[in-house]
Parts: C-alpha cells; structure tokens; sequence
C-alpha cells in the first residue's frame, strides 16, 4: 500500500508544472551581467598536490583531534 501511494506522490510531483528557469522576477537579477565562463583546463589545474609525504601524519592527528572533540562533547551535560 505504501508503494502504491508513493507511487501517486511521484506521478502527481512529474504531472505538476516546473519554474521556467528564465523567468526572472527580481529586476536586479534580470539586468545583472551574464558571468564569465572559464575553460576547463583552467578550472580544473591545481598548483599544488594535495598529498605529500605528511599526508597520513595529518589525517591521523586530525582523526585523533576529532575523537577527542567527540568524547567532549559526550561528557557535556546537555542544558
């Protein structure tokens, strides 16, 4: 029974009419400038790598710091 009325929820959500995405009310949103667009070699280039030779280092002082942080958070009597 609940697949059936699910099943109506989704048919009644795709029957129903979408916003038109260039319908615009806001004035100041219609006359604002188009953004500029960037390739995506540009994008998509990092500088830097991410990992290094610190790397697991890091994550595992970070893994311990948040534990901590969560064991805090436990003993906190709640108000």
């Amino acid at each position: 029974m609940r697949i059936y009325v699910s099943f109506l929820f989704l048919i009644a959500a795709a029957c129903s009419p979408g916003r038109d995405v260039l319908d615009i009310d806001d004035a100041a949103a219609a006359a604002a400038p188009y953004p500029e667009l960037l390739p995506v070699e540009q994008t998509l280039a990092m500088d830097t790598p991410r990992l290094d030779e610190n790397s697991d280092e890091a994550l595992e002082a970070r893994a311990q710091r948040l534990k901590r942080r969560a064991a805090d958070v436990k003993a906190t009597p709640a108000q």
